[in-house]
Protein backbone atom coordinates (compact mmCIF):
# COMPACT_ATOMS: atom_id res chain seq x y z
CA UNK A 1 0.00 0.00 0.00
CA UNK A 2 0.90 3.90 -0.10
CA UNK A 3 1.38 3.87 3.39
CA UNK A 4 3.83 1.23 3.18
CA UNK A 5 6.16 3.25 0.60
CA UNK A 6 5.88 6.22 2.60
CA UNK A 7 6.76 4.61 5.92
CA UNK A 8 9.85 2.58 3.92
CA UNK A 9 11.03 6.00 2.45
CA UNK A 10 10.66 7.91 6.14
CA UNK A 11 7.44 10.09 5.13
CA UNK A 12 4.90 9.05 7.79
CA UNK A 13 4.88 6.77 10.25
CA UNK A 14 2.81 5.35 13.41
CA UNK A 15 -0.23 6.76 14.23
CA UNK A 16 -1.63 7.11 10.37
CA UNK A 17 -5.44 7.35 10.76
CA UNK A 18 -6.15 3.79 9.82
CA UNK A 19 -8.42 4.21 6.52
CA UNK A 20 -5.95 6.53 4.79
CA UNK A 21 -3.43 5.91 2.06
CA UNK A 22 -4.30 2.44 0.84
CA UNK A 23 -5.45 2.02 -2.42
CA UNK A 24 -4.01 4.00 -5.35
CA UNK A 25 -2.80 4.06 -8.80
CA UNK A 26 -2.47 6.33 -11.48
CA UNK A 27 0.21 7.54 -14.00
CA UNK A 28 3.05 10.43 -14.26
CA UNK A 29 6.00 11.91 -15.56
CA UNK A 30 8.05 11.09 -13.57
CA UNK A 31 11.97 12.95 -13.52
CA UNK A 32 14.98 11.32 -11.20
CA UNK A 33 17.10 13.62 -10.30
CA UNK A 34 20.42 13.66 -7.72
CA UNK A 35 18.62 13.50 -4.06
CA UNK A 36 15.02 13.84 -5.18
CA UNK A 37 12.08 12.21 -7.31
CA UNK A 38 9.55 14.46 -8.99
CA UNK A 39 6.31 13.25 -10.44
CA UNK A 40 4.80 16.06 -12.71
CA UNK A 41 1.04 15.92 -14.75
CA UNK A 42 -0.09 13.62 -11.97
CA UNK A 43 -3.47 11.86 -12.71
CA UNK A 44 -4.15 9.20 -9.61
CA UNK A 45 -6.94 7.69 -7.37
CA UNK A 46 -6.03 7.74 -3.86
CA UNK A 47 -8.50 5.87 -1.55
CA UNK A 48 -11.05 6.18 -4.40
CA UNK A 49 -10.41 10.62 -4.57
CA UNK A 50 -8.91 11.19 -7.99
CA UNK A 51 -6.18 13.68 -8.19
CA UNK A 52 -4.36 15.95 -10.57
CA UNK A 53 -0.96 17.75 -10.14
CA UNK A 54 2.56 17.52 -8.88
CA UNK A 55 4.64 15.78 -6.23
CA UNK A 56 8.14 15.68 -5.20
CA UNK A 57 10.15 13.63 -2.54
CA UNK A 58 14.11 15.54 -1.61
CA UNK A 59 16.22 13.32 0.06
CA UNK A 60 18.98 16.36 -0.04
CA UNK A 61 18.16 16.69 4.71
CA UNK A 62 18.50 14.34 7.13
CA UNK A 63 14.77 14.00 7.01
CA UNK A 64 12.45 13.50 3.65
CA UNK A 65 11.04 16.40 2.39
CA UNK A 66 7.70 15.98 0.60
CA UNK A 67 6.14 18.25 -1.79
CA UNK A 68 2.40 18.56 -3.40
CA UNK A 69 0.70 21.06 -5.45
CA UNK A 70 -2.90 18.23 -5.70
CA UNK A 71 -6.11 19.23 -7.40
CA UNK A 72 -9.14 17.24 -6.27
CA UNK A 73 -12.99 17.28 -7.60
CA UNK A 74 -14.71 14.88 -4.69
CA UNK A 75 -13.08 14.69 -1.54
CA UNK A 76 -14.38 12.52 1.24
CA UNK A 77 -12.75 13.33 4.78
CA UNK A 78 -14.24 10.33 6.70
CA UNK A 79 -10.85 8.67 6.98
CA UNK A 80 -9.31 11.77 7.92
CA UNK A 81 -11.33 13.07 10.22
CA UNK A 82 -11.41 12.11 14.51
CA UNK A 83 -14.20 9.87 15.74
CA UNK A 84 -14.27 12.18 18.71
CA UNK A 85 -12.30 15.63 19.21
CA UNK A 86 -9.87 14.94 22.76
CA UNK A 87 -10.97 16.25 26.24
CA UNK A 88 -8.58 16.08 29.18
CA UNK A 89 -4.95 16.93 29.25
CA UNK A 90 -4.51 14.56 25.83
CA UNK A 91 -1.78 14.63 23.33
CA UNK A 92 -4.18 14.72 20.62
CA UNK A 93 -3.98 18.24 21.39
CA UNK A 94 -0.75 18.22 20.05
CA UNK A 95 1.24 17.42 16.82
CA UNK A 96 -0.18 14.11 15.33
CA UNK A 97 2.64 11.61 15.99
CA UNK A 98 2.65 10.92 12.50
CA UNK A 99 3.75 14.62 11.43
CA UNK A 100 6.23 15.39 14.00
CA UNK A 101 8.91 14.04 12.03
CA UNK A 102 7.36 15.07 8.54
CA UNK A 103 9.17 17.60 6.24
CA UNK A 104 6.65 18.79 3.69
CA UNK A 105 4.70 21.60 1.86
CA UNK A 106 0.90 20.76 0.46
CA UNK A 107 -1.02 22.94 -1.60
CA UNK A 108 -4.70 21.25 -2.45
CA UNK A 109 -7.41 22.62 -3.94
CA UNK A 110 -10.51 20.43 -3.74
CA UNK A 111 -14.41 21.48 -5.20
CA UNK A 112 -16.17 19.05 -3.99
CA UNK A 113 -15.49 17.29 -0.20
CA UNK A 114 -18.23 15.92 2.31
CA UNK A 115 -17.74 14.22 5.93
CA UNK A 116 -20.05 11.21 6.42
CA UNK A 117 -22.36 11.83 3.18
CA UNK A 118 -22.69 15.54 4.14
CA UNK A 119 -21.77 17.95 1.46
CA UNK A 120 -19.46 21.03 2.87
CA UNK A 121 -18.64 22.73 -0.15
CA UNK A 122 -14.56 23.70 -1.58
CA UNK A 123 -11.55 24.28 0.61
CA UNK A 124 -7.80 25.73 -0.81
CA UNK A 125 -5.26 25.41 1.72
CA UNK A 126 -1.32 26.17 1.64
CA UNK A 127 0.29 24.03 4.46
CA UNK A 128 4.11 23.53 5.78
CA UNK A 129 5.05 20.46 8.06
CA UNK A 130 8.74 21.30 9.56
CA UNK A 131 10.83 20.64 12.72
CA UNK A 132 7.89 19.17 15.13
CA UNK A 133 5.25 22.30 13.59
CA UNK A 134 2.40 23.11 11.46
CA UNK A 135 2.47 25.91 9.63
CA UNK A 136 -1.24 26.58 8.16
CA UNK A 137 -0.70 29.43 5.65
CA UNK A 138 -3.82 29.93 4.14
CA UNK A 139 -6.97 27.72 3.97
CA UNK A 140 -10.37 29.13 2.49
CA UNK A 141 -13.55 27.33 3.18
CA UNK A 142 -16.17 27.94 0.94
CA UNK A 143 -19.97 27.28 1.01
CA UNK A 144 -23.09 28.99 -0.43
CA UNK A 145 -24.09 30.50 2.96
CA UNK A 146 -20.63 30.50 4.77
CA UNK A 147 -16.84 31.03 3.97
CA UNK A 148 -14.03 30.44 6.56
CA UNK A 149 -10.77 31.55 6.09
CA UNK A 150 -7.66 30.92 8.43
CA UNK A 151 -4.61 30.71 8.84
CA UNK A 152 -1.26 29.97 11.95
CA UNK A 153 1.32 27.64 13.53
CA UNK A 154 0.62 24.40 15.80
CA UNK A 155 3.64 23.50 18.27
CA UNK A 156 4.30 20.09 18.57
CA UNK A 157 2.88 20.78 22.85
CA UNK A 158 -0.24 22.26 21.04
CA UNK A 159 0.90 25.77 21.31
CA UNK A 160 -0.92 28.08 18.79
CA UNK A 161 1.18 31.09 17.25
CA UNK A 162 -0.51 34.04 15.22
CA UNK A 163 -3.73 31.82 14.60
CA UNK A 164 -6.56 33.60 13.11
CA UNK A 165 -9.91 32.44 11.77
CA UNK A 166 -12.59 35.07 10.19
CA UNK A 167 -16.26 33.86 9.39
CA UNK A 168 -18.64 35.46 7.43
CA UNK A 169 -22.37 33.96 7.46
CA UNK A 170 -25.35 34.66 5.38
CA UNK A 171 -27.17 33.72 8.09
CA UNK A 172 -26.20 32.78 11.72
CA UNK A 173 -27.73 29.46 11.73
CA UNK A 174 -25.10 29.07 8.75
CA UNK A 175 -22.25 29.34 11.18
CA UNK A 176 -20.15 26.37 11.74
CA UNK A 177 -20.28 24.84 15.34
CA UNK A 178 -16.41 25.59 16.71
CA UNK A 179 -17.51 29.57 15.29
CA UNK A 180 -20.36 29.36 17.42
CA UNK A 181 -18.74 27.28 20.46
CA UNK A 182 -16.62 30.71 20.82
CA UNK A 183 -19.49 32.95 21.78
CA UNK A 184 -21.07 33.38 25.05
CA UNK A 185 -23.92 30.79 25.48
CA UNK A 186 -26.05 33.31 26.73
CA UNK A 187 -25.81 35.07 23.54
CA UNK A 188 -26.79 31.94 21.05
CA UNK A 189 -30.37 31.82 21.56
CA UNK A 190 -30.90 35.52 20.13
CA UNK A 191 -27.66 35.22 18.05
CA UNK A 192 -29.60 31.77 15.98
CA UNK A 193 -32.50 33.12 15.47
CA UNK A 194 -31.07 36.42 13.98
CA UNK A 195 -32.22 37.19 10.00
CA UNK A 196 -28.87 39.22 9.62
CA UNK A 197 -25.82 38.51 7.68
CA UNK A 198 -22.59 37.61 10.57
CA UNK A 199 -19.16 37.90 10.30
CA UNK A 200 -16.72 36.46 13.48
CA UNK A 201 -13.24 37.21 13.38
CA UNK A 202 -10.67 35.30 16.10
CA UNK A 203 -7.27 35.86 16.60
CA UNK A 204 -5.50 32.95 19.04
CA UNK A 205 -2.72 32.21 20.73
CA UNK A 206 -1.51 30.14 23.19
CA UNK A 207 -1.49 26.70 24.71
CA UNK A 208 -4.85 24.50 24.71
CA UNK A 209 -5.47 24.55 27.95
CA UNK A 210 -5.22 28.70 28.07
CA UNK A 211 -6.03 29.90 24.95
CA UNK A 212 -5.64 33.60 24.85
CA UNK A 213 -8.57 34.52 22.33
CA UNK A 214 -9.07 37.87 20.87
CA UNK A 215 -13.19 38.36 19.70
CA UNK A 216 -15.06 40.34 17.38
CA UNK A 217 -18.61 39.17 15.92
CA UNK A 218 -21.22 41.39 14.40
CA UNK A 219 -24.38 40.61 13.16
CA UNK A 220 -26.81 43.75 11.81
CA UNK A 221 -26.28 46.21 14.08
CA UNK A 222 -25.09 44.29 16.90
CA UNK A 223 -21.24 44.33 17.49
CA UNK A 224 -19.08 42.28 20.49
CA UNK A 225 -15.68 42.24 21.31
CA UNK A 226 -14.11 39.87 24.03
CA UNK A 227 -10.64 38.65 24.68
CA UNK A 228 -11.66 35.31 26.84
CA UNK A 229 -9.13 33.07 28.61
CA UNK A 230 -10.16 29.32 26.43
CA UNK A 231 -9.68 26.08 28.13
CA UNK A 232 -10.58 23.62 25.61
CA UNK A 233 -9.14 20.23 26.48
CA UNK A 234 -11.90 20.62 29.83
CA UNK A 235 -15.00 22.31 27.91
CA UNK A 236 -18.30 21.31 28.71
Amino acid sequence: SLRTTLGWLGVGGAGLPEGVLHASQGAAQVVLEPGQVAADHLDAVLDGTRLSGSAGLGFGAAVPVLTARLSAQRLDLDGWWPAAWPVGDAPAWRVPAWMAGLQGDLGLEATDISLHGTPLGEVSLQAQAADGQLHLQHLAWTLPDLRVTASGSLGGDGRLVDARVDVEAAQLSALPGPAVALLPPALLPVLRAWPEPASLSAQLSGTPGALQAKLTAETGEFHLDAEPVLDLPHRR
